[in-house]
């Protein structure tokens, strides 16, 4: 059985992350740092006044005691809503309306545990915010105190009408006008020299900091929305695959459509596929396999190139090997042999004919031998379901050191499903930046389901500057695994 998608993503998953979009994590707090620095440029600086008063309250006693205290810090609050009202900005000695002052953003607050109350005024200009606070501050006072007086003026007033006159009732007026209170400025405004909003220091760091935040989230987001696979790490960390080897690019953009594999050459290319070959053959002599398929998740994605030039290759090697083109819908390992397809896999199998040495062909190769699909059938599924179709690998496995069998893909028919079951293992084939990697988990779960033994995942079109895409190779079954970097690709 083979694993399944490991969602577990570990430090070395982040870097790799990290290090592909890079930009994301450069982008991302510039373009957050610049707007927010934009906006706040916008704004207009402003300066901000305050005025500090003392209020003194008591209760009529000639020494202050903690009521006294509690009761001037409860008024406090009341006169903070005094100073924001019409009544006091009215006052203001100022060429404004109410609504023309409220630029000014005049505001008064309490300070915890004290009798001081503040009163705030911001405004552009330093010099304004000032005037505005003093201002301000003498008007409320003036405020207070006249409906303090007015308030005593009531309460004469009302005792002349009762007959009571001033001198009977002297101590009574005494002891309202100490409750009237005293208020002392003990704390001018003067012209601050610092603004205070927008902070555009301190706006800007904060926003680039969260930035910097967004920007992996962001970056893991991409990562996941683009669900390509990228590297042989990848799929070795997630599903538990065996890397087998890398495909780098090719010269011919038809790389479906060519026998590209030059044995007697020495370049790259050839030695990724003796790569391939020293792997395949270490995993199938640990298993005691003769017969693989190739499949890939999806169309297009090089299972055919890789079957017949890792055939040629393995040949080349001393080996007989015979591929089959088991993919009766969308067959082309007789266009990689340049050759017809008029007889083939499907005329056996359907009974046409009799003699599998009819449908055999050998190629330019020595010890390479193919047979084609044939004419496409209306029932494929079945033909390979079929009895005759298991006759004929077992006469290939006497015949031949390996059978290679190119499939149609997993995802798109039936058809590899009943192979998988015939077969010693299967080669998956996917292509970097063309694969998704959810394509390739279904993949794995449609295997499973068939019990297929997968003997590993070679990675086409791969960067073979990337040393994550080197092959494993082993020379013998008691050796350990080495690891051998690729070259950098040459065209050719």
């Amino acid at each position: 059985m083979n694993s399944v998608e490991n969602e577990d993503v570990g430090v070395v998953d982040y870097l790799k992350v990290m290090l592909r979009y890079w930009w994301v994590l450069i982008v991302t707090p510039l373009l957050l740092g610049g707007a927010v620095y934009g906006l706040l440029s916008l704004q207009t600086p402003l300066y901000d006044a305050q005025v500090r008063i003392l209020v003194q309250q008591s209760s009529g006693s000639n020494v202050q005691s903690l009521t006294d205290v509690d009761m001037n810090v409860a008024l406090i609050k009341t006169y903070t809503a005094i100073v924001g009202s019409g009544v006091v900005l009215e006052r203001v000695g100022l060429s404004l309306t109410p609504d023309e002052l409220a630029h000014f953003e005049v505001s008064a607050e309490s300070q915890p545990g004290t009798q001081i109350m503040i009163i705030r005024s911001r405004h552009p200009v330093a010099a304004h915010a000032a005037t505005t606070a003093n201002t301000v501050a003498e008007s409320f006072i003036a405020y207070i105190r006249e409906s303090q007086l007015t308030a005593l003026a009531e309460l004469l007033a009302a005792a002349t009408l009762q007959g009571v006159s001033v001198g009977d009732s002297a101590d009574l007026f005494a002891a309202q006008i100490r409750t009237a209170g005293a208020f002392s400025i003990i704390d001018r405004a003067s012209p601050p020299s610092t603004i205070v909003t927008p902070q555009l220091r301190r706006g800007t760091a904060l926003a680039l900091f969260l930035g910097a935040i967004l920007a992996l989230p962001i970056a893991f987001g991409l990562s996941r929305l683009k669900n390509k696979v990228e590297s042989l790490d990848l799929l070795e960390h997630r599903f538990g695959m065996v890397p087998l080897g890398a495909i780098g690019y090719w010269k011919s953009t038809k790389i479906n459509l060519r026998f590209l594999i030059d044995p007697t050459s020495n370049q790259t290319d050839v030695e990724q596929f003796r790569s391939l070959r020293a792997n395949i053959q270490f995993r199938l002599s640990s298993l005691g396999a003769t017969v693989i398929a190739v499949s890939s998740a999806g169309a297009g994605e090089g299972k055919s190139t890789i079957s017949t030039n890792l055939a040629g290759i393995i040949a080349f090697g001393g080996k007989k090997v015979l591929v089959i083109d088991a993919d009766m819908r969308r067959p082309s390992v007789h266009s990689i042999f340049e050759t017809t397809n008029d007889s083939g896999l499907s005329n056996y199998l359907a009974g046409i004919v009799t003699d599998p040495d009819e449908i055999i062909r050998e190629t330019g190769v020595e010890g390479l031998s193919f047979i084609p699909s044939g004419p496409l059938p209306p029932n494929p599924t079945e033909l390979l379901a079929s009895a005759t179709f298991h006759r004929l690998l077992e006469a290939a496995r006497e015949r031949w050191d390996i059978v290679i069998i190119d499939t149609p893909s997993v995802l798109a028919v039936a058809d590899t499903t009943v192979i998988v079951s015939q077969v010693d293992g299967m080669l998956l084939v996917v292509e970097r930046r063309k694969t998704k990697i959810s394509a390739f988990a279904a993949m794995i779960k449609r295997l499973n389901l068939s019990s297929a033994e997968v003997l590993g995942v070679v990675l086409n079109m791969a960067l073979a500057s990337n040393s994550e895409y080197g092959g494993y190779y082993y020379t013998s079954a008691d050796e350990k695994p080495k690891r051998r970097g690729l070259q950098k690709l040459r065209w050719w």
